[in-house]
């Protein structure tokens, strides 16, 4: 097929894009407005019509299964004329390659590196989550070009990432490896001091073309930079910038104009995907969000259902629905969410009914080694075996009972020796001390969870010392929720651990099916497309999510973020868009296009003079303590009913309106 029959089929703005190849030109184009088809009618239209050798043609883009994409449609339209398509970080490792000798470090090699780390700094052994967050925060850092004071300032495993970041390049040095973001940094290196070479790529790659340019990061985006002779075609789209933890730099985006000179912005505007309804309201949506370029995303006249808001009254009831909805579907079904581990309670779900499912990527989940998981099975362990001492070790500070390490091996051992139960070594040992209570705070925390269902056991868990825990560590309180989902239906301790057992056995068979319901990240979903669309725990603290576990230092910045992750899920819609609230949470996304006229209620409990309130929301039947700050502005903390402590970390700042005397909004 020749370029001109292709360029025919193309719409106006997709066509003047197309047929511009001098100077630096950014095209932004809204979801499902066919910018890869533009790209390559791009490629083909320089190559056939202007006689330009496919060898001075460097295309580009972000994951090497989007360049065996781009290959395979090229080919597919046009035949192979040599246009060859790449990631950035494999041309710089053929860049390097030819210059130094590059011996990079496997995966599994680096992985070992990094648990030694953490076992010399944190005196325990890593998880494969622990793996994995260094993984992140270290290409972070040196993606985004970070310097040292910045890194100092990421905190990772409860320490500065500054620390593990040196100790992991000086284990690197020893090895004589390096990771796959070095190939970056020393491609930038050697093209800003060798001018001959740089002038060399230059010369060879007179017209560069970029796809994906909101994914690249900020070194990607300055190689780019250094390589061009002023003839660059760079398509993307800032609002669907979601990477930001792999070091996406939107930035390069919004600053086109500014480092190309007479650059030219064309914008594609037409989503041939979705119906005009899941148009209009993803557009309203990201329209709220700040640092984008003014663009219009516009439909073709295509109607269809409204976009629908399922209101359901808890996150468990939420993962119920949705199983009942799929076995109603026989067109192509995605359910989207934020975070990986939303995806275990709804195979629990699924796996209780026989839905076969599509499972994207769950051999990246690693749920069932976290240390929160294992912290909650430690629990309950000596819950019901109070001669546990394994148990015991694993928790003994991580309740808030302030039992000494030092004391661990003289409890223990009155354990094994005496056969005694920890309770019982407990309030001997301390009885020397003069400092029972000790014991019995401990004795307090442990004892009554034997009997409770496990839910509710988890809870006591939470709110007895462990959340504190782990907001000190900075982990994410998320498994809490979804192992009290999971366990919501159990009777027993025991019941539940059979529970967890089976759960993890079908999770690491990886028998995913071809079933049409697909379970995904929206991260995961980028690029994809399915006839009805369901997203899932859309609440705050997940979605938009909080700044546990992220390297990134600025709330604002990731919060848009967030806002463009919403946006890319609801996007992924054709025919049909389905969003949960769930009415005991705070759903801001969903009630800012949906109001949900005050679904939350409060009733005053007891009001003091000193500013202070406790009140009691009404759905939840939880307590709380207001502190006010001003008008119609409070600090809010949970009180738990039973012991009276309270939780300041949990919500805190919370605005509340007063409808009447005894009654509060919560917003």
């Amino acid at each position: 097929m020749n370029s001109t029959n292709t360029l025919i089929k193309l719409d106006n703005q997709q066509k003047d894009a197309a047929c511009t190849t001098d100077g630096a030109i950014l095209v932004l184009a809204v979801p499902g407005s066919g910018k890869t088809t533009t790209l390559i009618s791009h490629i083909n239209y320089m190559v056939k019509d202007c006689k330009i050798e496919s060898s001075n043609i460097l295309a580009l883009t972000y994951t090497k299964s989007a360049a065996a994409d781009m290959t395979h449609r090229y080919i597919a339209l046009y035949g192979n004329d040599g246009v060859v398509f790449s990631t950035i970080n494999s041309f710089c490792f053929r860049l390097v390659k030819n210059k130094m000798p590059f011996d990079m470090i496997d995966n599994s090699e680096r992985s070992r590196v990094i648990k030694d780390i953490y076992r010399a700094i944190i005196q325990d052994y890593a998880t494969e989550n622990d793996v994995r967050t260094a993984e992140t925060a270290i290409s972070f850092a040196k993606n985004m070009m970070l310097t040292s004071e910045e890194i100092q300032n990421i905190s990772i495993w409860g320490n500065s990432l500054g620390k593990v970041f040196d100790m992991y390049n000086e284990r690197l040095n020893t090895l004589n490896k390096y990771d796959f973001d070095d190939q970056l940094i020393y491609a930038y290196k050697i093209l800003k001091e060798d001018e001959t070479l740089l002038n060399k790529y230059k010369i060879q790659y007179r017209y560069i073309c970029l796809d994906e340019a909101q994914d690249t990061s900020k070194i990607q985006y300055e190689i780019i930079r250094l390589l061009s002779s002023g003839n660059i075609f760079m398509v993307g789209d800032e609002d669907q910038s979601i990477y930001g933890f792999r070091a996406a730099y939107p930035e390069g985006l919004l600053n086109f104009e500014k480092d190309y000179n007479n650059a030219k912005v064309y914008r594609l505007e037409t989503n041939y995907r979705s119906t005009d309804e899941i148009i209009s309201v993803a557009s309203e949506f990201i329209s709220n969000n700040k640092n984008r370029y003014q663009k219009q995303m516009l439909g073709t006249n295509r109607t269809g259902s409204p976009v629908s808001v399922i209101d359901v009254p808890s996150r468990e009831e939420q993962y119920k629905n949705i199983t009942e909805i799929v076995k109603s579907h026989d067109n192509s079904v995605a359910v989207l969410f934020r975070d990986n581990i939303s995806m275990i309670p709804l195979i629990d779900e699924f796996l209780k009914n026989n839905i076969s499912y599509n499972a994207r990527k769950i051999e990246e989940l690693h749920f069932f080694d976290d240390h929160v998981v294992e912290d909650i099975k430690d629990f309950l362990r000596l819950a019901i075996n109070d001669k546990d001492a394994e148990a015991f070790k694993a928790i003994y500070n991580k309740c808030g009972a302030y039992i000494r390490k030092q004391y661990l091996t003289g409890i223990c051992g009155k354990m094994y020796y005496n056969n005694m139960n920890v309770f019982d070594a407990l309030h001997e040992w301390y009885s020397f001390q003069h400092k029972e209570y000790i014991a019995t705070k401990f004795e307090n925390k442990i004892k009554p969870m034997k009997h409770m269902k496990p839910a509710d056991a988890i809870t006591h868990i939470a709110n007895n010392g462990y959340r504190e825990f782990l907001s000190e560590k900075g982990y994410s309180i998320g498994y809490l929720d979804i192992l009290k989902t999971i366990a919501s239906d159990d009777n027993t301790i025991q019941e539940f651990f059979h529970h967890l057992d089976r759960l993890e056995r079908e999770l690491m068979k990886n028998n995913t099916t071809d079933g049409n319901v697909v379970l995904s990240t929206i991260h995961s979903s980028k690029g994809l497309e399915y006839d009805s669309v369901y997203i899932i725990d859309v609440f705050d603290s997940i979605l938009p999510a909080t700044l546990d576990g992220r390297p990134e230092v600025d709330s604002d910045k990731m919060y848009q973020e967030e806002r463009r992750l919403f946006y890319v899920g609801m996007t992924r819609a054709r025919n049909e868009l389905n969003l949960f609230r769930i009415t005991n949470q705070q759903t801001s996304f969903i009630d800012e296009l949906f109001p949900s006229n005050g679904k939350k209620l409060t009733e005053i409990i007891k009001e003091y003079q000193n500013n202070t309130l406790v009140v009691r929301d009404i759905n939840l039947n939880m307590l709380y303590k207001l502190d006010i700050l001003s008008e119609g502005r409070f600090n809010a903390y949970e009180v738990n009913e039973d012991t009276g402590e309270i939780h300041s970390e949990h919500c805190n700042e919370s605005i509340f309106a007063r409808k009447d005397k005894n009654t509060w909004e919560i917003f």
